[in-house]
């Protein structure tokens, strides 16, 4: 296993059978040399900032030149509730999205691009749109929408969504889908 990453230093995660890469989803040479030798590939990216950005295609397309040149043929990736232009399911996911739309219109363009150069592709791949994520527990207990959002869902932590895309792993249910994931 090994885990690309723009700071080591902020992995707190200890293992025999991971390798920590440092580098940059951007840089196609890197992307390249880290889906040698691996079978699927989690895209886990995190903007910095909020506003326009290039980060999440820049890596769909290195990912997915890369998935293609190294014969892999499984991509779990992580996107963002709001990127399929989604509308509230109740009253509870109303502020969601409301907020969404209007304070992340320029962020949401990108993941969006991501989404559109993956689905370009046969091999396996899904993407999770969750919901606002914290940093809770893991308690395996929430619900996902393939269409729209989970009715009243607002939230969920990254320990579930990580859950979540791990039991994909194995399971063709959602491939070539984009969920959508939420208490």
């Amino acid at each position: 296993m090994a885990a690309v990453v723009r700071n080591p230093s902020s992995i707190n995660v200890s293992n025999p059978l991971l390798t920590i890469v440092p580098g940059d989803v951007t840089s196609a040479s890197t992307v390249e040399q880290s889906l040698k030798g691996h079978e699927i590939v989690f895209c886990t990216l995190g903007a910095d900032q909020r506003g326009a950005t290039t980060l999440y295609s820049a890596a769909a397309r290195n990912i997915t030149k890369a998935m293609n040149t190294q014969g892999v043929r499984r991509l779990m990736f992580l996107s963002n509730f709001g990127v399929l232009g989604e509308t509230a399911s109740n009253v509870r996911t109303l502020s969601s999205v409301f907020r969404a739309k209007l304070l992340l219109r320029a962020t949401l363009q990108d993941p969006r691009r991501a989404l559109d150069e993956i689905q370009k592709y046969d091999w396996e791949w899904m993407a999770v749109r969750p919901m606002r994520l914290t940093d809770g527990e893991r308690t395996d207990h929430y619900r996902i929408a393939v269409e729209g959002l989970p009715k009243g869902g607002t939230h969920i932590s990254r320990a579930d969504v990580a859950g979540f895309m791990l039991k994909q792993v194995h399971s063709d249910e959602y491939v070539h889908k984009i969920p959508a994931i939420a208490y």
